[in-house]
C-alpha cells in the first residue's frame, strides 16, 4: 500500500506544473490558456481525490 500512497503523491507533484502554467498564462496575459490549465489542474485535483478515497477504501477492505 505504500508503494501506492507514494505514486499518488508523485501525480500531486504534477499540480506544481499545472499551477505553473496558469501563471505563466496570467503574466502573458493570455486567457485561453489560462483557462485551459487551470480547467485541467480542477479535473485532475478531483481524480487524485477520488483516487485517495478509492484506494483508502480497498485498503479497508483488504485489512
Amino acid at each position: 500500500m505504500k508503494t501506492v500512497r507514494d505514486r499518488i503523491l508523485l501525480l500531486a507533484l504534477l499540480n506544481i506544473f499545472f499551477v505553473y502554467k496558469i501563471i505563466t498564462g496570467l503574466l502573458g496575459e493570455n486567457q485561453s490558456e489560462t483557462l485551459l490549465w487551470s480547467l485541467i489542474l480542477i479535473v485532475y485535483l478531483i481524480s487524485l481525490t477520488m483516487l485517495y478515497f478509492v484506494m483508502k477504501k480497498s485498503s479497508e477492505n483488504a485489512k
